[in-house]
């Protein structure tokens, strides 16, 4: 199925929306330290990946797949639902959270029901829990000011180590030139989506490490979700405290991201029903492996650099060429 028909009315704000949240859920879940060389490496793996995807944006309009490279995006889409899965339940185990299997039960309903929805409900409903985390991240300077710790920024960090974790957590770039190759009449759809997108990596992720680095001070070993922690020093009043907001809006992201990855999963089919069930089926499969076998995300990356820079920016140039020619 080409791919523009599986995205019939997104708008850039709703691609960009998805991408974040993608990368967002990945974030929170994530057990590395906050450091200022962190932040130093989520900037630069943003900054290369910005680079890389100049030809998405630049050749967008002629980006065209042939039906046995969609079968491959739809494979990725079903590993990295699965990552995102385990990632989810790994951080509501480092949380404590009481009933893990009652949650993973209704976790499996909900997707049931959120992945045979259109696609554009999921997109609609991405900015909504876009602009609740961008309201809510700008209380956090405000009710953090007071605790925050500069010396904290001089703590050693791997620089490199941060960089390819970045990638790592970034299983959202394989599928740019999916939602890229979007029949908008509007040129400006591509460049305005990765912008909004580039910005929240560029800006908000980093930012908000090192604000986490001056409220987790030296806590770098064996202090649990280091976001969390962050929220645990920086309450919004002496009385009022934002975790069980923020882990609403954590499950709230996971599911909407990892319905988002297996809509893109779905193959065309006569029989939508059994197609949906043969999918979760898949999913369940490999979300039990990734958690059994502690799958951390090695050479998702990788995959998801070639899927979509890489391969992108040799095949669309070719493809422009090959259009004028005829």
């Amino acid at each position: 199925m080409n791919a523009a028909a599986r995205t019939p009315s997104w708008s850039a704000l709703q691609t960009a929306a998805v991408l974040l949240l993608c990368r967002l859920t990945l974030f929170f879940c994530c057990d590395q330290p906050y450091t200022a060389a962190y932040a130093k490496g989520m900037l630069a793996a943003a900054l290369t990946e910005a680079v890389l995807l100049l030809p998405l944006a630049i050749f967008r309009r002629f980006c065209r797949f042939p039906p046995a490279m969609m079968w491959i995006y739809r494979v990725f889409s079903l590993i990295s639902a699965a990552f995102l899965a385990a990632e989810g339940f790994r951080l509501l185990h480092a949380l404590h959270s009481a009933q893990p299997a009652l949650f993973a039960a209704m976790f499996l309903l909900t997707l049931l029901f959120t992945v045979s929805r259109p696609q554009a409900a999921t997109a609609r409903a991405a900015v909504i829990l876009l602009v609740t985390v961008s309201t809510a991240l700008l209380l956090l300077p405000v009710s953090g000011i007071r605790t925050a710790n500069p010396v904290s920024l001089h703590m050693p960090g791997s620089v490199s180590g941060a960089f390819f974790r970045e990638f790592r957590c970034s299983p959202e770039l394989a599928l740019l030139p999916v939602l890229l190759s979007h029949p908008k009449k509007q040129e400006q759809y591509a460049p305005h989506a990765l912008a909004v997108w580039l910005i929240g990596r560029l800006a908000v992720l980093p930012g908000l490490v090192l604000f986490g680095t001056m409220q987790n001070g030296r806590l770098t070993r064996g202090a649990g979700s280091p976001f969390f922690l962050m929220l645990a020093g920086a309450p919004l009043s002496d009385a009022v405290r934002t975790d069980g907001f923020w882990m609403l809006f954590a499950a709230g992201s996971a599911v909407l991201c990892v319905s988002f990855f297996l809509q893109l999963a779905l193959p065309p089919s006569r029989r939508p029903v059994r197609a949906l069930l043969t999918v979760m089926l898949l999913f369940t499969g490999l979300t039990w492996l990734c958690i059994s076998a502690d799958y951390r995300g090695t050479g998702l990356g990788i995959a998801a650099l070639l899927l979509g820079a890489l391969l992108p920016g040799v095949l669309l140039p070719i493809s422009r060429t090959r259009r004028q020619k005829s």
